[in-house]
């Protein structure tokens, strides 16, 4: 056998412990580059997380800006609703108002009317009493008269009448009583003769 050197064995203990080395240095290396990897992803995961809530955070803020909008909105509508439906209701009650104004003033029309006229019958009423009392009254004072007709025949002219009208009316007196004179040939009767008619006479006369 050749016998080995002393430097070939220290170069070969020197590469076994300088790949030894090496090995556990690459292994501490790559450990923490794992780590430094891990922990950067951990970072960009927390990141991301903390990005994901803010964005989440801001989100359901807007949604509820947007729910507070619309509730607000809708609010606004139901209140203008709420206003047309008031105004449309007074100026219903308003309407029925008046109308009912307006019929109590007729009604009072009428009842004034009524009352006018209740009062005109009794006044007309209250008229005709007295009315009859004074034609009672006139009729009691009324003396009887004997009227006197008294006929003349006469002889009518050849053309036309005895009398120009078919009545006149005489000036009486004592001598002369009669006060209205008929031509009875104009009333149909016998030509010429003559109806005198005289009242406030004594006795009857024929």
């Amino acid at each position: 056998m050749v016998p080995i050197s002393l430097s070939v064995v220290a170069y070969i203990f020197v590469g076994l412990v300088g790949a030894v080395l090496g090995a556990g240095l690459y292994e501490v290396f790559r450990r923490r580059s794992a780590l430094a990897r891990r922990a950067e992803a951990e970072d960009q995961s927390a990141q991301i997380v903390q990005s994901a809530q803010r964005e989440a955070e801001n989100l359901v803020k807007e949604a509820k800006l947007e729910a507070k909008d619309l509730v607000f909105q809708a609010r606004i509508e139901l209140e203008k609703e709420q206003k047309a439906k008031l105004a449309e209701v007074s100026n219903s009650e308003r309407r029925v108002s008046q109308r009912e104004e307006g019929l109590d003033r007729k009604l009072g029309l009428l009842e004034k009317r009524d009352q006018e006229a209740l009062k005109r019958e009794q006044d007309l009423l209250k008229r005709e009493e007295t009315l009859v009392q004074k034609d009672a009254a006139c009729a009691q004072a009324l003396r009887f008269r004997a009227i006197t007709t008294v006929y003349a025949q006469g002889t009518p002219p050849a053309q036309g009448h005895l009398l120009p009208e078919p009545m006149l009316a005489l000036h009486s007196s004592a001598e002369h009583p009669a006060q209205f004179v008929f031509d009875r040939g104009q009333l149909g009767g016998p030509p010429g003769l003559l109806a005198f008619v005289a009242s406030r006479v004594g006795r009857r006369r024929i």
